[in-house]
């Protein structure tokens, strides 16, 4: 059997609010944001982002970091409602490197133990998520990569949750190396948090949602 998890809000969350973050940044470079507008923001503007466009990219490392990385600069800035300039890059630069660290993020108590419990059991484990390429660097400081086969990201693949494609893509990965080179999706659990994300997601392919 194989458990597949996301991440956001499944195994880690914020150690603060996200608009306190950014306003606690912005700060230092004289760039001054209402925490709470940042948190309402953050929410008004996702919704009105075009795609990342990671059918552009897939396969190409260096090109999806730079999309991605332009991608998250734009959102910034229309929520912050600040100038383009050297102060606001600055600002940006140290915002998007700490939300790649373990200062912004804290696992749930129980995950380690759960992961722990999985490998005794002789279950496989494996993360898919809609992270950014700095998701790895990230499961490294919080010790989780050494529980994860593999993992998947929209980089990867050209496309987010909930398409189906993703998904597929990861049991493909999973079923290569399985004895055999077989894995029924029936025996392969996805562990999110969205009901549009992830458990349409995965019951489209025939994984079991929890």
């Amino acid at each position: 059997r194989m458990v597949m998890f996301d991440v956001t809000n499944t195994l880690m969350e914020l150690t603060e609010p996200v608009g306190r973050t950014y306003a606690r940044i912005a700060a230092k470079y004289d760039i001054l944001v209402d925490e709470e507008a940042m948190d309402v923001g953050f929410r008004r503007e996702f919704g009105l982002m075009e795609d990342m466009g990671y059918d552009l990219v897939v396969g190409d490392v260096v090109r999806a970091e730079k999309r991605e990385r332009e991608w998250w600069r734009k959102l910034v800035r229309n929520v912050m409602q600040c100038e383009d300039n050297e102060a606001y890059d600055s600002c940006f630069n140290e915002c998007f490197d700490h939300f790649a660290t373990n200062k912004a993020w804290k696992l749930f108590p129980e995950v380690k133990q759960t992961l722990d419990s999985l490998r005794n059991q002789g279950c496989r484990v494996a993360i898919l998520s809609n992270w950014d390429l700095r998701l790895e660097r990230l499961l490294t400081e919080l010790e989780l990569r050494e529980y994860a086969e593999f993992v998947i990201l929209p980089a990867h693949v050209g496309c987010q949750k909930p398409d189906e494609a993703i998904f597929r893509v990861a049991l493909e990965r999973a079923a290569r190396e399985s004895p055999g080179g077989l894995l029924e999706a029936s025996r392969c659990l996805y562990v999110g948090d969205s009901v549009k994300r992830d458990v349409r997601g995965s019951e489209a392919v025939g994984m079991v949602p929890v």
